[in-house]
Formats: C-alpha cells, structure tokens, sequence
C-alpha cells in the first residue's frame, strides 16, 4: 500500500512535474532523453519523502533505520513464489 504509493507518486512527478521546468531551466534534448530513460527508476531515499508519517515512523523504529528497512522491504516486495 504505502510504499507502492509513494513509489508512482515519485515516478509520477519525474514524468509529469520535472524540477529542471518548476525551476525555470531550459534542458537540452540530451539531459530530457536522459530524464526519459530515468523514468520509473528510483531508490528508497527518493520515495522516503512521499511515505505517510507512520510508515516513516515504522520503518525508522525497526533495528537498521528506514532507509535499510526501506530498502529490505522492496526487496521483498520483489521476490516472487508460485504456489504461495
């Protein structure tokens, strides 16, 4: 829920509200063509801003700080078991 939230909200913003524009910078097609690519990439420091304060708070309290549980729980998120 929270962290597959976060993590759109995060891709969504990189697509439809780049910085380099809200700042007033003009990219060239080289930096937007790389901006493109990026598109959907992130790490967990990225979407920590866009977490709601009590899976922050969660995740800060665990033994490792948020970005480690953070981090281990997307990776978890990623393994896949067939039958369940």
């Amino acid at each position: 829920g929270a962290i597959v939230t976060a993590a759109l909200t995060h891709a969504s913003r990189q697509e439809h509200a780049p910085t380099q524009q809200i700042l007033g910078y003009e990219e060239s097609e080289e930096e937007r063509h790389h901006r493109m690519a990026e598109w959907g990439t992130f790490t967990p420091s990225d979407i920590v801003p866009y977490l709601p304060s009590d899976a922050k708070k969660s995740f800060q309290s665990q033994v490792g700080g948020m970005i480690q549980n953070l981090s281990s729980t997307l990776v978890h998120m990623t393994q896949f078991q067939y039958p369940p």
